[in-house]
């Protein structure tokens, strides 16, 4: 097999890389068996996307590629080549920039991206990170998901955890601690539509499942070893959507299968600690807190209605400024920015930790990176009802509260969570 020709994305003097590329696929594409690139992007895996596929202005008029530049899906489909397999023969971010938190946010976002199954992101074949390990001099580049003492950076776990969970899953089943548990879900919406909600593979113990959209999170999930505790494997869940669906928990070397129903009409999560029965085991790490059989909602909550989980209907929130720093998430193009403090029933307080995942939403982690306890989702509703809309999913009973501020108008809403409490809330009032 012969690929190439293997091009930086660089936009500069006589190097600029589509016409490079078209030439080559027009006069010798028939020489190559798989078309290779190159892209690097300082920023995150939303702007590869958008090199890779965007839709520009003049993307069907090479003439006028030098004044915007096409994505290279135009290129391939001006040259003729959208037929031959594509490969992203390079690609990473240096730690040195982007931190290795970033690094592996990255990481689990590219592949998200383009290995689990979206629509219209199923034209990338192979995909080929820079790098294995950094180099042990003081100048060495940072490419690396190894350090150069052998010891891994959370990138490392990142695409292992998603190759994991994905491994002949199509897109449709999470594995967690390890691919032990498989977790599967299926949905029936207010107006009778049934479906399957797809995967997308977060840490060893957590991950997310989208219905409708895919920028859209539905539901949280964190599989817990518990055993050192009470001799249990702890499944919790956590909702963003009031529609009916049932969670269906799999331990693969046991053949136990647990299943949870949620009634349409209820935003409530669940933590099971007594799952998965199995002998006295080594550690768990579990936070002591988390020991707690299902909650009953104690608040009122307002409905997600469909069509706008479907993403249908909405209009483009204005431009803000979140500039919140490291303990706050900043969703909607920046508008919000959302905090949360916490208070342990021993008395210690803290603050959550923000990790990005969509334009609508992120989680919190309170006490380990790897245990989430929050997911947070804003959607612009006011095509609806003229409000931006608020939706928080839990995975702690810990006594917790959100403050969601708009950048724009300066208006803020506090939402207090009690101890012991496992709901979310949906509030279409929000600001």
């Amino acid at each position: 097999l012969a690929g190439g020709p293997e091009l930086a994305h660089l936009t500069s003097g006589d190097s600029d890389w589509y016409d490079w590329l078209f030439d080559t696929l027009t006069q010798a594409g028939d020489k190559l068996d798989f078309v290779t690139h190159h892209v690097y992007d300082g920023d995150g895996p939303e702007d590869v996307a958008e090199k890779l596929d965007a839709n520009t202005l003049f993307g069907g008029r090479p003439s006028f590629w030098g004044t915007v530049a096409p994505s290279v899906r135009e290129v391939l489909e001006e040259a003729g080549a959208t037929d031959k397999p594509f490969w992203l023969t390079e690609i990473g971010w240096e730690t040195a920039n982007v931190s290795e938190a970033r690094q592996a946010q990255n990481y689990t976002g590219l592949l998200t991206d383009w290995f689990t199954g979206r629509a219209g992101r199923d034209w990338v074949d192979k995909v080929f990170f820079y790098e294995m390990k950094d180099g042990g001099a003081a100048d060495s580049p940072t490419w690396g998901i190894l350090r150069p003492d052998g010891s891994p950076k959370p990138a490392w776990g990142a695409y292992r955890d998603f190759t994991a969970s994905w491994a002949g899953s199509q897109g449709r089943t999470l594995a967690l601690l390890g691919g032990r548990f498989k977790v599967e879900v299926s949905w029936r919406d207010h107006q009778g539509k049934t479906g399957t909600g797809h995967a997308v593979p977060d840490s060893d113990q957590s991950g997310f499942f989208w219905f409708f959209d895919q920028a859209n999170l539905e539901l949280v999930v964190k599989a817990l070893d518990g055993r050192a505790l009470n001799g249990r494997w702890w499944i919790f869940y956590g909702a963003l959507s009031d529609v009916e669906y049932w969670l269906t928990v799999t331990d693969t070397q046991t053949g136990q299968v647990r299943r949870y129903h949620n009634p349409p009409g209820n935003l409530c999560g669940k933590g099971d600690t007594s799952a998965f029965p199995l002998p006295a085991a080594a550690s768990s790490g579990v936070a002591a807190d988390e020991s707690f059989e299902a909650v009953p909602f104690s608040g009122t909550a307002v409905l997600e209605a469909d069509h706008l989980a479907a993403g249908t209907g909405l209009v483009t929130a204005a431009a803000g400024s979140c500039g919140g720093g490291a303990n706050a998430l900043c969703l909607l193009g920046s508008r919000f920015r959302v905090e949360v403090d916490w208070r342990r029933r021993d008395g210690v307080t803290g603050v959550g930790t923000p990790v990005p995942r969509t334009d609508q939403s992120g989680t919190f982690w309170f006490f380990d990176p790897a245990n989430l306890e929050l997911v947070v989702k804003i959607l612009d509703g006011r095509a609806l009802t003229g409000r931006f809309w608020v939706f928080y999913g839990a995975l702690s009973d810990v006594q917790y509260r959100i403050t969601v501020t708009d950048t724009v108008t300066g208006a803020s809403k506090v939402y207090q969570n009690p101890a012991g409490n496992l709901c979310g809330r949906g509030d279409t009032q929000a600001l």
